[in-house]
């Protein structure tokens, strides 16, 4: 069972089981309910990133309240769900998490890789923020307007926007192997090609690797 970190007004962090509210409970299925942070986010932390982050000795809920704070100081906007949870599938395996945003419903996904190259504590001290505020930002721009786009280029334009307020929020932080600085002619042969792919024919293209990625000549 998902337990859920729910950012509700309350006094004191209180821990609730859903199946049983009595002490013999196992840690991995209760429920940990936190003082409101804001009344914009309803976050749920599945039981296996719970795990992972309380053996590690991190205390996953403060971390999350702490970035959340952050990000909707500086962008605030409508109410998102957000998940997280350990999807090796999902977390990019260079830095150890990833993250999607519903372009529909506007929900965000984090995803925690099994096995982080530089360890748990620096994913969550060096990329937990940075991932929420990415997701975050394509979140708000989902729900408020304009979208992401329809095109590879517009989808471009709008991941940008999103790491330029990661940047924002967190200066200073590690620029994603994903963010490379394109030379001038790079940079046009790029936008000419991505403007006419439509996002419904590349969302069944292979990945491409990030280390393909065009640089400065």
């Amino acid at each position: 069972m998902i337990a859920a970190l729910a950012l509700l007004s309350c006094a004191s962090p209180t821990v609730v089981s859903p199946s049983s509210p009595g002490p013999s409970a196992r840690p991995s299925s209760t429920e940990l309910v936190l003082p409101k942070v804001h009344e914009h986010f309803m976050v749920r932390i599945g039981p296996i990133a719970a795990g992972l982050a309380r053996d590690a000795g991190i205390d996953l809920g403060a971390a999350v309240e702490s970035a959340l704070q952050r990000i909707d100081d500086a962008l605030p906007g409508p109410p998102i769900a957000i998940q997280l949870e350990v999807d090796p599938f999902l977390a990019i395996p260079e830095i150890g998490i990833g993250g999607f945003s519903d372009p529909r419903s506007g929900s965000v996904r984090i995803a925690l890789g099994t096995r982080p190259p530089a360890g748990l504590p620096a994913v969550i001290r060096d990329w937990l923020g940075p991932s929420l505020a990415h997701e975050i930002h394509h979140s708000r721009r989902s729900l408020r307007g304009p979208g992401d786009g329809t095109t590879t280029g517009e989808a471009r334009v709008s991941e940008g926007l999103a790491g330029a307020f990661v940047f924002h929020v967190y200066t200073g932080s590690t620029r994603p192997p994903w963010i490379p600085s394109l030379c001038p002619r790079h940079l046009t042969q790029a936008w000419l090609a991505l403007t006419r792919v439509d996002l419904g024919t590349a969302a069944h293209s292979p990945p491409t690797p990030h280390s393909s990625f065009c640089t400065p000549s």
